[in-house]
């Protein structure tokens, strides 16, 4: 059959631009809060969110081509040479001096469908017993983006977790068969004095997801919460990875010192 001269085929970059991630349209339903016209934060629409996700997953994609390392809890070491990212830096360096029971960049949505140009993983997972877990979003710099963004970025993570543990292929993971489940974002003081959380956003916040999670997970709890370094622990400016025993006691020492904003 000939062609027709006048059609066009998408470009790489329109067809790119098309593209469907797991967690796509999260951020359109929260606009209104994001930009101040709402201050109902126990109204955040997780319903319509977990709807999302649901209605981005390919319903013709064979389960087995879901990648058997999400929700993986390996140490994830290797850093790229040309990263200086100093919250990469530190959390790595976190995952290996409290391994196994942190790991960092645990991978959620491999396989589910595009990605959006990025990868959907867990800064660091820190697992205090076999049925209680805590997922960090780690944040060290003022730059790093407000609460705002951090809590929906983490939301989204805890919401599929949430469609995860519906799916066979994941089963058998040890993370599924938590009974309690934290969201954590985790920033230094400097972070938190450059974007203040309140403990009404957080409260609501936690109310919301907690709601929402004992409606469709049965025998497993979630919250939401704010947490803190020490106030005097400040990351280096790290050229590597490379271990620092002196920096390694500073680090264990501000992991130790973790504690909630509020309350």
């Amino acid at each position: 059959m000939m062609q027709n001269p006048d059609m066009k085929k998408p470009s790489r970059t329109s067809t790119k631009l098309l593209q469907t991630h797991i967690l796509s349209g999260i951020n359109e339903l929260v606009r209104p809060w994001r930009n101040g016209l709402r201050n109902d934060f126990e109204n955040i629409p997780l319903k319509e969110m977990f709807c999302r996700i649901e209605g981005n997953f390919k319903p013709g994609r064979p389960l087995e081509n879901l990648s058997k390392q999400n929700w993986r809890l390996d140490e994830q070491p290797i850093l790229s040479e040309e990263s200086t990212s100093k919250e990469k830096i530190l959390e790595k360096r976190i995952a290996a001096l409290l391994k196994p029971g942190w790991v960092n960049q645990v991978p959620t949505a491999s396989g589910y469908c595009g990605s959006g140009g990025r990868k959907r993983s867990i800064d660091l997972v820190c697992r205090s017993n076999d049925s209680t877990f805590i997922f960090y979003e780690l944040k060290v710099l003022p730059e790093s983006g407000d609460v705002f963004d951090a809590t929906i970025e983490l939301l989204g993570y805890g919401l599929l977790y949430i469609y995860s543990r519906g799916l066979v292929a994941y089963k058998d993971c040890p993370l599924m068969k938590a009974k309690t489940v934290h969201l954590k974002v985790l920033g230094t003081w400097d972070y938190y004095k450059q974007t203040s959380p309140s403990m009404q956003f957080q409260d609501a916040i936690s109310l919301n997801l907690s709601q929402f999670a004992f409606a469709r997970v049965s025998g497993c709890e979630m919250d939401f919460g704010f947490s803190t370094f020490p106030q005097n622990f400040i990351p280096k400016d790290y050229v590597s990875a490379v271990t620092d025993q002196e920096d390694d006691r500073r680090i264990l020492s501000a992991v130790e010192g973790i504690h909630p904003c509020f309350g």
